[in-house]
């Protein structure tokens, strides 16, 4: 007898509770086939707990790393307040000033300028800092990694230090935040106050404030003080080869200060017009039309001692 898509004929053998296959006549599929198909290959699927697990462990590490920021934050709101990069780094001096209120003709104590803005500055003279001590300034965000590892390279080949890779933000948080001791210690709180300058302030406030603090030998503090003290001119009036010079005295002001080193002031002078060109601040052409600057020197007697 010819029989349905179902077959019913043995229903009777099998046991009540037997479940029901749909097998259109054809016997029930058998397991094996399954890790013949696979083999060793066969699909893992992590079981929900340890998906769970490391779930957990990811938002634990972020939560650590957000507190820990929160605490170098406010390590840094107190240890390093950003006002205090507009203070001069040195005691105030005393100037002894003529009758008209504006001519000194005595001072005791460091030469400090008052603070300058870059935006009101000739760009050669922003741009021979730059090109000498940090031609990536408006690139990198506190830190240069390229120009550390070019003056490890540099200082290798000349088996010695010779070439520094601090950033003009990082010279600015040492002369401004820290004092002069070489540790590791020091360095790293000297990168850390670094990027909180540069997540605060605007890199021409950074360059504002550099420029302002800066030394340049002879007890001179600020590009406005070494302008007047060396040239007898005001920053926004300083030619190339004055700007150049004055960038040039910044790796080594008591060593390099032209009042007693005019040979080595001049010499620092010609490698910053050299970086310059480099840099593409200048043409070879105008280079070439740079002459060796020549001192102006502001001369303020020293204020008395005794009663």
């Amino acid at each position: 007898m010819r029989t349905g898509f179902f077959d019913f004929r043995n229903s009777r053998d099998a046991p009540d509770d037997a479940p029901l296959e749909l097998t259109g006549g054809m016997p029930p599929p058998d397991d094996d086939w399954i890790d013949d198909a696979y083999g060793d290959d066969q699909p893992q699927i992590a079981s929900p707990p340890r998906r769970r697990r490391r779930w957990r462990w990811v938002v634990r590490g972020i939560a650590a790393l957000i507190v820990l920021f929160c605490v170098a934050v406010a390590w840094l709101a107190i240890t390093a307040p950003l006002s205090k990069s507009l203070e001069p780094i040195t005691p105030p001096s005393i100037t002894l000033l003529a009758a008209d209120g504006r001519t000194p003709i005595a001072r005791r104590g460091a030469t400090i300028g008052k603070p300058v803005d870059v935006s009101k500055l000739p760009r050669h003279v922003t741009q021979a800092f730059i090109a000498i001590e940090d031609r990536r300034f408006y690139r990198h965000w506190g830190i240069d990694p390229w120009g550390i590892g070019r003056a490890m390279v540099h200082n290798l080949a000349a088996r010695g230090l010779r070439e520094g890779g601090s950033t003009i933000t990082q010279q600015l948080a040492k002369n401004a935040f820290l004092d002069s001791d070489r540790t590791a210690g020091r360095k790293l709180r000297e990168v850390m106050i670094a990027f909180w300058l540069e997540a605060w302030l605007t890199k021409n406030e950074i360059l504002s404030r550099y420029l302002s603090n800066v030394y340049f030998g002879d007890n001179v503090y600020g590009l406005d003080a070494a302008a007047r003290h060396y040239f007898s001119t005001t920053p926004a009036r300083l030619t190339v080869g004055q700007a150049a010079m004055l960038a040039g005295l910044v790796k080594a002001p008591s060593r390099l200060a032209p009042t007693g080193n005019i040979s080595g002031a001049r010499a620092r002078q010609k490698l910053v017009v050299g970086a310059m060109v480099a840099a593409d601040f200048l043409t070879e052409r105008e280079a070439a039309r740079v002459a060796p600057a020549r001192l102006r020197v502001d001369r303020v007697a020293p204020l008395p001692n005794g009663s």
